[in-house]
């Protein structure tokens, strides 16, 4: 146990721990020997056995070490949450579902190989991601999506040995992702297989010009078909117009063909038939 009170004099000063190099600790007579190896330690103490065994780290102990280091921990994190995002935005099950299951699988494994937790944090976790996908069906932002995105948190960071190094890397994870996903919405039409993550801003100024009218009562019972998902949210054409419209609960995949069954101001709620 470390204690400032202690004064040897000319060594350390009072009130302050001491601390010593190899060389300095051998000049103070603190240490015996600096010692290159296990043979110039049993040569010097003449301390003779038949046999020495040296034992090593077995691989999957020296392969949990890296994956559960807080450098390793945070750039999982951040890989995994940046995949959600495209998964999100894109349409279908792609790249981005794939690499984040594949990051946020490495982050649990590492942590429950090297004994930081146990299973539990990763059914934690899952219950979450169930959750956020409820919450991605089910028209609305409630208590499914706050609940999810709460069980998500806390299974990473339960996760991990340490709090004070699990909320630093949630921490540094979430803000990076942040930044990530603001450059990939502004820029994410310029990278190939990126640009359906993003609409062309040229698009999106021109539907919002032609969205500007009093209300959509004229499209009451129209028929059309939806151009995007509808998660519930999306974009339908109607006529050759282009339309924001929210589905009436159900997930709707893009090309369906749907129905207005009611106009809500400039809401427009639709179904599949």
């Amino acid at each position: 146990m470390a204690d400032s009170d202690i004064y040897i004099e000319g060594v350390s000063e009072k009130g302050k721990l001491l601390n010593l190099t190899g060389k300095e600790a051998l000049k103070h007579g603190i240490a015996d020997l600096m010692a290159e190896d296990y043979d110039e330690m049993l040569s010097h103490f003449d301390i003779k056995y038949s046999k020495v065994v040296k034992m090593e780290e077995p691989l999957e102990v020296k392969l949990a070490k890296v994956l559960s280091s807080p450098y390793i921990n945070t750039l999982f994190l951040t890989i995994g949450f940046v995949g959600m995002i495209i998964e999100v935005f894109t349409p279908g099950f792609g790249a981005g579902g794939t690499i984040s299951i594949i990051s946020f699988g490495l982050f649990f494994a590492g942590n429950i190989l090297a004994g930081n937790s146990q299973w539990t944090s990763l059914a934690i976790f899952i219950t979450g991601l169930i959750l956020l996908v409820v919450e991605a069906i089910v028209p609305g932002f409630g208590l499914p999506g706050i609940s999810g995105i709460v069980l998500v948190v806390l299974g990473t960071v339960l996760a991990m040995g340490s709090l004070v190094s699990a909320l630093m890397s949630v921490s540094i994870a979430i803000i990076i992702t942040a930044i990530i996903t603001i450059l990939l919405i502004k820029h994410g039409k310029r990278i190939p297989h990126l640009d359906n993550i993003v609409l062309n801003a040229r698009h999106i100024q021109e539907e919002e010009k032609q969205e500007i009218v009093s209300g959509y009562d004229e499209y009451l019972n129209s028929e059309g078909i939806s151009i995007s998902e509808l998660r519930p949210s999306g974009k339908i054409e109607i006529d050759g117009r282009r339309l924001d419209a929210i589905s009436e609960g159900a997930f709707i995949p893009r090309g369906s063909d749907i129905e207005v069954i009611r106009v809500e101001g400039n809401k427009i709620i639709v179904r599949r038939i």
